[in-house]
């Protein structure tokens, strides 16, 4: 089977368009597996090729249709455009307790932005708490919301560039969105 066979075979079971699929081909992205859904975007983890470079990575892509009731989506868009928002925002973001953003890029023809993260072994708090309950151990609790705090506390302060505000408001910190390294 070939590269490009098998790409196609994993998007269409994603609901990707061929469009999406072709342009995430050209750049050296091949899906491997859902990760979620959110209320605004698709997660994957993708195989990227380029070169010598070959790594695993999180690929968002934004849904074709966004919950325009949500009041994230409300407060984003009355602001600026939803995707330009997420990307320059990310692209200040550099702390060992937030997911690095690899790169960000616009899809031809298209007004969506695709965003690609650094991939590290971990699960979210949600699924941890679902599967084992939770956290009674106090040293393991400290640990995870003291990182968890620096994280928003760096987030509150880094420059934006931006003439109004330094500074980026994290509005979606939830079990889900709290990653736990398995290692």
């Amino acid at each position: 089977e070939s590269f490009k066979s098998f790409s196609k075979i994993n998007s269409n079971n994603y609901g990707i368009s061929n469009e999406v699929e072709t342009f995430l081909i050209g750049k050296g992205y091949t899906l491997v597996d859902k990760l979620g859904e959110g209320k605004t975007r698709k997660s994957f983890l993708a195989q990227y090729n380029s070169g010598e470079v070959s790594s695993l990575r999180v690929v968002k892509i934004p849904l074709d249709e966004i919950d325009e009731s949500s009041i994230c989506t409300i407060i984003n868009t009355s602001k600026r455009d939803l995707e330009e928002n997420e990307a320059h925002a990310s692209n200040r973001l550099h702390h060992p307790n937030l997911i690095e953003v690899q790169e960000n890029f616009k899809v031809p023809n298209s007004n969506k932005t695709i965003n690609v993260e650094s991939h590290f072994n971990a699960q979210d708090l949600e699924s941890i708490i679902k599967g084992h309950g939770p956290i009674n151990d106090e040293d393991k609790f400290r640990n995870i919301f003291t990182q968890v705090i620096d994280a928003v506390k760096y987030a509150n302060h880094v420059d934006t560039g931006g003439p109004f505000f330094d500074g980026v408001l994290l509005r979606d910190i939830k079990p889900s969105n709290i990653l736990v390294n398995k290692d």
